[in-house]
């Protein structure tokens, strides 16, 4: 686990919240524009069922994170 580093090191540690925060914003903006391209070429049910799996996909994400929080002896 961890991140790479600017000079493409693998860290140990998790970086801190100020970079997970803007880690998160790049993730959103790239999110939305693969959303803006995909919604010309698929049909309305079609993209109905793309948001369906990112949803289940980031639940999933969410509860291993959880997960290894609660593993740590963090979220009791």
């Amino acid at each position: 686990y961890g991140l790479v580093d600017d000079s493409g090191q693998r860290t140990a540690s998790n970086p801190p919240p100020q970079q997970l925060q803007g880690i998160r914003g790049e993730l959103e903006g790239a999110q939305a524009d693969i959303v803006k391209q995909l919604n010309p070429i698929l049909t309305p049910k079609q993209m109905e069922e793309y948001r369906k799996i990112q949803t289940e996909v980031r639940d999933g994400l969410r509860e291993r994170a959880e997960g290894r929080g609660r593993a740590r002896g963090r979220n009791k």
